[in-house]
């Protein structure tokens, strides 16, 4: 990470409620709440978009040295996802992005806006079709499925062209098959299939 240095306690708070480091550059994208009851992670939530966009403007209104992204993200709502990883995209400084644990769904997708794509030899990736995340009234059945088509045309998009980085012939029918049921990858099969650039040692 360019530029660390010891936080004081203001900085180190900042950290620890929203995720950003100042003198590190450093954004951590994991999860903002856990219900005991669904024994769930809240995972991409409009929260995270939010810490995440104002993180990163932040940062860039700095300077335009490297950002790093900690990551440990289980997934989640498509649009803020994508919202994220379009702020991450546009991003005027170089990002890399450091997965720890694991990177599942949006965050898979998420991934894939950074210059570097890191993860831990230990780390997994899921990739899998989504689903949006609405409730649907019979009325507008119809509406809602061209919305869930165009969203995931918009994420096999993403994914099939950092997989045509690594693999140029790569077809987007091999991919809606890989697609078609949930895949869990490590760090190195995620590299070799270009969803990852390197496994950190």
């Amino acid at each position: 990470m360019n530029g660390a240095k010891f936080f004081d306690v203001e900085e180190a708070g900042l950290f620890y409620e929203k995720g950003l480091a100042i003198p590190s550059r450093t954004l951590y994208i994991g999860s903002e709440t856990y219900d005991k009851e669904e024994k769930s992670e809240s995972g991409v939530d409009f929260r995270m978009a939010e810490n995440v966009v104002k993180g990163l403007h932040i940062l860039n209104s700095m300077d335009n040295n490297e950002i790093t992204v900690l990551m440990n993200n289980v997934g989640g709502d498509e649009y803020h996802g994508l919202a994220i990883y379009d702020a991450i995209k546009s991003s005027i400084a170089p990002v890399t992005i450091m997965v720890y644990g694991h990177v599942m769904s949006m965050g898979s997708v998420i991934l894939q806006g950074a210059s570097k794509r890191m993860m831990t030899p230990h780390s997994t990736m899921m990739v899998h079709m989504g689903s949006l995340s609405v409730a649907i009234d019979q009325r507008d059945i119809e509406t809602h499925k061209k919305e869930w088509d165009r969203v995931n045309r918009l994420v096999d998009d993403i994914y099939l062209n950092r997989i045509r980085e690594k693999q140029p012939r790569y077809s987007p029918n091999q991919l809606k098959e890989f697609l078609s049921t949930e895949r869990y990858i490590s760090a190195n099969e995620a590299v070799e299939l270009g969803l990852a650039t390197e496994v950190m040692i």
